[in-house]
């Protein structure tokens, strides 16, 4: 636990977390804009678990990040919510569908990862 909470809060860690989080959400869209495999679809796999997932790590990052006018609260769940709702949008050009579900699951991951990153950085002080 230590050493995930001086990875997220450290200044020596910042540039580091910067470019995860830049791998997970390029990753995020071009995952979420390709057909889902069939792989992944045979996994019986709950969608709504999958966008949960793949949300929190972006709740837990974007304020670990520090990035100018986001904060650590309400702006990043603003910030990666309307995300979260042009990512669902986008996808009907490529044939997936959008759903207020996905994006209701999206926000949760999100509330997740910014509960996580507020005990970690509490932890610090």
């Amino acid at each position: 636990m230590t050493d995930l909470r001086l990875l997220l809060t450290a200044d020596r860690w910042l540039s580091h977390r910067r470019v995860l989080l830049a791998v997970i959400w390029i990753s995020l869209v071009i995952l979420t804009h390709i057909p889902v495999p069939q792989t992944v679809q045979g996994l019986g796999v709950s969608d709504k678990l999958i966008h949960l997932i793949g949300y929190f790590p972006l709740g837990l990052l974007l304020p670990a990040c520090r990035v100018p006018g986001c904060g650590t609260g309400w702006r990043c769940l603003v910030v990666i919510g309307i995300y979260g709702i042009l990512d669902e949008l986008f996808q009907i050009p490529v044939g997936r569908t959008a759903s207020f579900l996905d994006w209701v699951a999206d926000v949760l991951g999100i509330l997740l990862g910014l509960s996580a990153w507020r005990m970690l950085a509490r932890t610090r002080e």
